[in-house]
C-alpha cells in the first residue's frame, strides 16, 4: 500500500507522461459541479488555461480540483472551490497538473466541464454559491449559539 505522498507522486508522474487519470472526488468544495464520490477524469493541460476551467493542483502531498478564477502574472493562477467562502489560493503554474475533462456523477450522468457554456455557467454561479455558503455558515453559527431560537 502506498502512502499519500507516494500516491500523489505516482499520479503526477502519470500526468507528466501524458496519461489521463481518473480520481474519486472527496469533499464538497466544488459542488454543485462535482460532489463527494463523483469520478473525475483529469488530462494533462494541452491548451492554455482559461478562466473558469477546473484544474488539478498539487499542494504538498494533496491534490485539489478547483476552478481558475484569475491569473496572477504569467507564472501563477488563482484557484478556488465553487462553494468555498474563503479567498482563492495562488498556485504556481508548475503545480497545475492537469485539467478536469470529464465528471461522472454517482447517478451515472457524465459531462465535460470544459465545454464553453459550462465553463461560463460555472464562472457565473460561483459567487452565488459562495454567498450561499456564507449564509449557511452564519445560520449554523446562529442556531448553535442560540439553540432555542428557530
Amino acid at each position: 500500500m502506498l502512502d499519500a505522498e507516494a500516491e500523489v507522486d505516482l499520479l503526477c508522474g502519470l500526468l507528466a507522461r501524458g496519461e489521463r487519470i481518473q480520481l474519486k472526488a472527496q469533499g464538497m468544495c466544488m459542488s454543485p459541479w462535482i460532489f463527494d464520490g463523483d469520478m473525475i477524469t483529469v488530462s494533462p493541460v494541452a491548451r492554455p488555461l482559461r478562466l473558469g476551467s477546473i484544474v488539478l493542483i498539487r499542494q504538498a502531498d494533496r491534490l485539489f480540483a478547483h476552478r481558475v478564477v484569475r491569473f496572477s502574472g504569467r507564472a501563477a493562477v488563482v484557484v478556488q472551490g465553487d462553494s468555498l467562502d474563503e479567498q482563492g489560493v495562488s498556485s504556481p503554474l508548475d503545480q497545475v497538473l492537469g485539467e478536469v475533462t470529464a465528471v461522472r456523477h454517482r447517478c451515472g450522468i457524465t459531462f465535460d466541464p470544459g465545454r464553453p457554456a459550462l465553463v461560463w455557467l460555472g464562472w457565473l454561479t460561483a459567487p452565488w454559491l459562495r454567498r450561499r455558503a456564507r449564509w449557511r455558515h452564519w445560520l449554523r453559527q446562529t442556531l448553535r449559539w442560540h439553540p432555542k431560537r428557530v
